[in-house]
């Protein structure tokens, strides 16, 4: 009788000490604040970039890590039961119809194999203004249910997150990141006016190379008069355009469609014997008739417009259509807290409202994603 009643004392300390260590871990996790240092994230290395970022565009996401900071340091926050049931109330005092959506996602951070956290996610509208846009306001994140030490920790049980940054285009020639005499894959304000910000003197033929496509690639165009205009171009591959070809080898120009006020001569380069494509806004390709340049060992083109363009090293039908988007990977890295907008409580988009934010469910499983 006497080993039984050991036994049983035995278990319930075993079964205490377990629910102290548990609820221990649980503090360890809980958010307690947001750190107002935003990041990028760098698609290509596959985690946060490792400096503040220099510039927000237009259609840019911004991230700002959830933190617990009761021990003194800051460590992030990567539990999904930390962020279950969180919802956020925005109440925005400048410019709050520029941001597109408000997400919580889980993303990697450094190069250590576990670096996970959840960061509030800021997404703000695509829009090809040369001018820049002040966003100022306050997002309050709040806990709601039964969590007990889960629900986010001070006296309102609130955190309040402040934004305040502007939104715009960097100037070609404002730093070394971007010379006046480049078109980079990030777009970037030319200002070839008489005044104004990072002014660029007007010439009457002025050329700018494709950087980010090839350095023998370049648009030779009369700029007198032109004002400011915003240029991209890069060479990403269209996997929805190559699968169209699988025996083709191809390469890719994709100029954002800026038009300047007169006709310049885009050059690409290319191999002697390529095909040149136009690539139409639904994707659709159409042969160009270009003269190809054997000094310059490239197809000199007449145009008004940085447009998009395929190389090939063989003849592509173009009777079917092709999708000009390219796809994109999964992230498994990503567990995104998407806004519903049927859940907005939001009667002006530039003062504010709240959302409550669900996580998504494995269907399967019934598990947190």
């Amino acid at each position: 009788m006497k080993k039984l009643v050991t036994l049983a004392v035995a278990a319930t300390m075993v079964l205490s000490m377990a629910s102290v260590a548990f609820a221990a871990s649980d503090v360890d996790y809980r958010v307690t604040q947001v750190n107002e240092q935003y990041f990028k994230y760098d698609n290509d290395d596959g985690m946060m970039e490792s400096e503040p970022p220099s510039y927000v565009g237009y259609g840019d996401t911004i991230y700002y890590r959830l933190e617990n900071a009761e021990g003194g340091s800051e460590v992030p926050v990567s539990e999904y039961d930390a962020v279950k049931g969180i919802s956020i109330k925005k109440q925005w005092e400048m410019n709050g119809n520029a941001v597109d959506r408000i997400e919580i996602v889980k993303k990697k951070y450094d190069d250590n194999a576990s670096s996970y956290a959840y960061y509030v996610a800021l997404t703000f509208k695509n829009s090809e203004s040369t001018s820049e846009v002040d966003v100022l306001g306050t997002l309050t994140l709040k806990k709601s249910g039964d969590e007990g030490i889960l629900n986010i920790k001070n006296d309102s049980n609130e955190i309040d997150l402040a934004v305040n940054l502007t939104v715009g285009y960097p100037y070609a020639g404002d730093s070394d990141d971007y010379e006046i005499d480049s078109i980079y894959a990030d777009k970037v304000i030319y200002n070839f006016s008489s005044s104004g910000k990072s002014q660029i003197e007007t010439d009457t033929e002025y050329e700018l190379r494709l950087v980010d496509v090839d350095e023998d690639s370049y648009f030779t165009v009369n700029t007198k008069g032109q004002g400011k205009i915003l240029l991209a171009c890069d060479n990403k591959y269209n996997n929805d355009i190559a699968s169209k070809y699988p025996s083709a080898n191809l390469s890719f120009i994709n100029g954002n469609g800026a038009t300047f006020n007169q006709t310049g001569v885009l050059t690409l380069h290319a191999d002697e014997g390529s095909y040149l494509y136009a690539v139409s806004a639904n994707g659709n390709l159409t042969k160009v008739k270009a003269e190809y340049d054997e000094y310059e060992n490239a197809f000199q083109i007449k145009t008004r417009t940085l447009g998009k363009y395929v190389i090939s090293d063989t003849e592509l039908k173009t009777s079917s259509s092709s999708s000009s988007s390219s796809s994109s990977s999964d992230e498994e890295d990503e567990v995104i807290v998407t806004i519903d907008p049927d859940d907005v409580i939001d009667s002006n988009t530039s003062t504010g409202g709240s959302t409550n934010i669900t996580v998504p469910v494995n269907p399967s499983t019934g598990a947190a994603c």
